[in-house]
């Protein structure tokens, strides 16, 4: 029985598809759709132009509070994402139990997130980036490696109209 879904969004283009599909399967089943977004720590090109070209005073608040700035315009956008496709799909605004904007590798945090919501689901994109041909993404790849729950794998190819899917 499925009762938490966990929603793994990039954002990426096709992301308002992938939703459709996490709404269609929390409104089959009545389940809780937790969502969540993983942002990469900063890498070592991006670290050396800050301590290179900022303020050491600057450029640490830029870590701290600049960063929580982006953290939350992304959650921002994801919730908007969501209120418009609950809408869209006559799906019940209670089915959704909060939207995480986090730090870390995405597969990790994918996995950590979907242990602390006890999901019995993780939802996901087979890669980031659409094409004729579906492809698994390293993170996609990862989250169906480790997990030990069932993973709905969603192919991201081009569609003609991904808005207008009857889905299940």
């Amino acid at each position: 029985m499925v009762t938490n879904i966990l929603y793994a969004t990039d954002l990426g283009l096709y992301a308002p598809y992938l939703l459709q599909h996490v709404m269609s399967l929390a409104s089959k089943h009545n389940a809780r759709v937790h969502a969540v977004h993983a942002i990469e720590p900063l890498g070592v090109f991006a670290e050396s132009i800050l301590t290179t070209y900022m303020p050491a005073r600057d450029a640490q608040n830029l870590r701290s509070s600049g960063f929580n700035d982006v953290l939350d315009r992304i959650r921002e956008q994801v919730e908007s994402a969501f209120e418009d496709e609950f809408v869209d799909c006559r799906c019940d605004l209670k089915l959704s139990k909060g939207i995480q904007v986090l730090q870390g590798k995405p597969a990790d945090v994918i996995m950590d997130t979907a242990k602390r919501c006890n999901a019995d689901l993780i939802v996901i994109g087979s890669s980031s980036l659409p094409s004729d041909e579906p492809k698994l993404g390293s993170v996609a790849a990862s989250v169906l490696s480790r997990s030990p729950i069932p993973v709905f794998l969603v192919p991201m190819v081009k569609l003609q109209n991904p808005k207008n899917l009857d889905l299940y």
